[in-house]
This record gives C-alpha cells, structure tokens and sequence, in this order.
C-alpha cells in the first residue's frame, strides 16, 4: 500500500490510527490479515450529480414530495438506540462516559448472539447494557483483586526472618 500511494509506511501507520481514533474506520485483526471497514461509506462517495438530477427531477414532478423525500430520508439514516451499534461507537461512549470497559469484548460478544438478550430478546437499548457490562467488570475485578490479596496475605515474604535456613 505504501508503495502503490507513495508513501512511508509510517504515514500510512499514523493515517489508519487518525482514521480509527476518529471513528471513519474500524479494523477487524485476525491472524493472517486484517479487515479494514470504512465507517458511513456512502458518505464518502461522489454522488452529487445523480442527487441532483433525481431532487430536480422530483421537483418538476411534484415539489412537495421532493422535500419530503429528502426528509424521509434524512430520518432512515437517523440511528436509533435499538440499532446495533459500530464497534466505534462503543469505544466513543466509553471515552466519553468514563467506563473502563474492553469495547470490542463487549462488541464480539454481542455482535455473536445477534444482539439478543440472554433471554433471546432483541437488545433495545445498548448503551444502558453497556453501563451494566461496565459495573458487572468492575465488581469482578475487585473480586479478583480480594481474592489475590487473600491469597498472597498467608505467604512469608522472601527475605523475612521467618525464612527456615
């Protein structure tokens, strides 16, 4: 790719990191490769001559229905919270909640069972699940963690007098 764009492989680097840290990519590892997928492609396609072709022709037809065609639109490619979420929304909520959460654990887990609930219902509202799945790691962190400190408590330290010589 470096050589093809004419670019250092470094600058390639940093590009895919700005496009993963901003959420215009995500990137799927696996052992042998890694799939690359352009968030909002559309967006980032040329259509502006066949929209305006189609507006204007709608406009001669019926000028209303134009606009609200547009509308229509506009609110499909709305989300709404029961819409499985990209694995970079995930990461953004985390961010900017505050949640110490693996986000990609939580997407493949999710992503795996269809977004159902463990009772197989449709998932309605992933961010409130993703705060659960935040609290319900962090107690079993601190479980882990009491569990450690009990378990290392009865050792002797090396080095203590109580070492037998």
């Amino acid at each position: 790719m470096a050589e093809k764009l004419k670019m250092s492989i470094n600058s390639i680097r940093t590009a895919f990191l700005h496009l993963k840290s901003t959420g215009e990519i995500t990137v799927k590892k696996y052992p042998k490769f890694s799939v690359v997928t352009i968030v909002c492609y559309d967006k980032y396609q040329d259509n502006s001559q066949s929209k305006s072709r189609t507006i204007h022709s709608q406009a001669t037809v019926n000028p209303q229905s134009s606009h609200t065609n547009i509308r229509s639109k506009e609110i499909k490619n709305e989300r709404s919270s029961s819409t499985p979420p990209q694995l970079f929304e995930i990461s953004s909520f985390c961010s900017e909640n505050g949640l110490n959460v693996n986000a990609e654990k939580f997407y493949d887990y999710y992503s795996g069972n269809g977004w159902k609930t463990s009772q197989g219902k449709p998932i309605t509202d992933w961010k409130a699940l993703l705060k659960k799945w935040s609290e319900t790691e962090r107690e079993q962190q601190a479980v882990v963690k009491k569990r450690n400190n009990n378990t290392l408590s009865g050792l002797p330290l090396l080095g203590s007098d109580d070492d037998d010589d």
